[in-house]
């Protein structure tokens, strides 16, 4: 990972059009994640929903990314600069539900003993915050 990581970033400094190759392969964890069918935890359904919908956002973001650099004299003619600003608001999106979803998935399979659950905090209404991971302490028994 350490190779990988100087690797990529090296090509990025060498050549920038290099650095969003790199930041598009987080998608490979997330789609082996979405396509999980079994796990000890109860959190599945929102885990899968989770990472489904960070694909979603990510998808979203890269349609707006590609509309941008296709289309981008043709936008500013019309005086719509905007599609590079919803490119990053759609993959800060994306990017928080795909690490909350990679780090529950590590959270699960290292720490299961401490029953890690997805949480969400709600900014505007029950579809707008921001997800994190949480735990449960396990209940100890007095002797």
């Amino acid at each position: 990972m350490l190779a990988a990581a100087i690797v990529a970033t090296t090509l990025s400094f060498v050549e920038p059009k290099f650095n969003h190759v790199w930041l598009f392969l987080f998608v490979v964890p997330v789609v082996r994640g979405v396509t999980m069918k079994k796990s000890r935890n109860l959190n599945m359904e929102k885990f899968q929903a989770l990472g489904r919908n960070g694909l979603v956002f990510l998808a979203l973001a890269v349609i707006c990314w590609v509309l941008d650099r296709v289309f981008c004299p043709f936008m500013l003619s019309i005086r719509f600069p905007y599609l590079h600003a919803v490119w990053h608001i759609l993959v800060l999106i994306a990017a928080n539900m795909v690490f909350v979803f990679g780090a529950f998935d590590y959270a699960n399979q290292t720490a299961s003993r401490h029953e890690p659950y997805l949480a969400f905090v709600p900014l505007l209404g029950s579809y707008v915050g921001i997800w994190y991971v949480a735990f449960r302490l396990p209940n100890r028994k007095s002797t």
